[in-house]
């Protein structure tokens, strides 16, 4: 998966890139990792003006508002103007008294209509998926419900996060859920997903046609990347390896100055007080540019660097299919990566 830009900043600042229109999953194994995601998810949601709802199972709803209130936020004020409700599945995904893909989908889209009558920016859900391991009838349509929710999303000023506990979840689930999310977090990244399959297809009974047509585009988006990615190294060399004589060629030049200007100074001391002056000046100058140098050299070098990376890289595997399943346990393999159609973030 290719990671979000991120400079080096924190997964928190990661997701600061995403807004309404956006449906995100998350993956994670601990109680630390879901909470390092989920929990600025919705700081970052009031801070914006939005209406927060999370619905826990996994942890409970008090675990939930301990975490809230762990990171800083004013969990009582926000409950109080309505901005942030921490709900069940008895309130949310069965309320009804199963779970039937449609009518969540509808429950979503009214309360984003809702929340935004009621003046909220945008309405930010986000849920803890474990509450499909129940004997609740419908809770084998899941995934149903996740590729529908990427006909709800554009459409609407509504973004969701999806948290799968992946040592509850089988790896066939987890297969599915990446392929319905077009943005996945995971070990501290947020993520674009190659492996994204749009509704329209994943929901096809028979998506063979649109698998052979993926499998080539993606054979060919990936042997242009490959080679795109093989030029910029080649290009990247090349200029380090010039940048990095002609700087080593400066430097020698430079310090063979200073070094003369210092001989130079020595047999003609002493000198009057301005050229004295006017001396040091110049030597001052010919120390910033020595350093401004320096710190070149050090840059190219930082660039050279990445070249062993991107020979890693263009040696490793590249993503060769997605393996799609149904919630029937029907398997449709062959569903590789294709270049997503993901909206642009950030």
């Amino acid at each position: 998966m290719e990671t979000i830009t991120n400079n080096g900043r924190g997964l928190a600042s990661q997701i600061e890139q995403v807004g309404p229109h956006d449906h995100l999953c998350l993956i994670y194994d601990s109680q630390e990792e879901q909470f390092a995601a989920a929990i600025p998810f919705v700081r970052i949601g009031l801070e914006r003006g939005e209406k927060c709802l999370y619905i826990a199972d996994d942890n409970t709803v008090g675990a939930v508002f301990d975490g809230l209130r762990a990171s800083g936020i004013d969990v009582d004020a926000a409950v109080k103007s309505g901005a942030l409700k921490v709900a069940t599945k008895r309130e949310t995904y069965l309320k009804p008294g199963y779970f039937d893909p449609d009518w969540m989908i509808r429950f979503m889209s009214e309360e984003t209509k809702r929340q935004k009558a009621a003046g909220f920016a945008a309405f930010r859900a986000t849920g803890e998926m474990t509450w499909a391991h129940g004997p609740e009838p419908g809770t084998e349509k899941l995934m149903e419900y996740e590729a529908k929710l990427n006909y709800l999303a554009p459409e609407h000023d509504f973004l969701a996060l999806c948290q799968y506990n992946r040592k509850l979840f089988s790896p066939e689930v987890i297969l599915n859920v990446i392929a319905t999310h077009p943005l996945v977090i995971y070990c501290g990244r947020l993520c674009r997903n190659p492996y994204y399959v749009p509704p329209d297809e994943f929901l096809m009974p028979d998506p063979s046609t649109s698998q052979v047509q993926r499998m080539l585009d993606t054979m060919s988006f990936w042997g242009r990347a490959e080679e795109s990615l093989r030029d910029a190294r080649d290009r990247l060399e090349k200029h380090a390896r010039e940048h990095a004589e002609e700087l080593g060629r400066a430097e020698v030049l430079l310090e063979s100055a200073l070094a003369e200007y210092g001989k130079l100074s020595d047999e003609l001391w002493p000198l009057p007080e301005e050229t004295v002056r006017r001396s040091e000046a110049a030597s001052g100058a010919l120390q910033q540019a020595r350093d401004v140098l320096r710190r070149e050299i050090e840059k190219d070098r930082s660039g050279a660097a990445e070249i062993p990376r991107l020979d890693e890289i263009l040696r490793g595997p590249i993503p060769q299919r997605n393996v799609l399943l149904r919630s029937s346990g029907s398997r449709q393999e062959g569903l590789p990566a294709p270049p997503a159609p993901v909206r642009k973030v950030g």
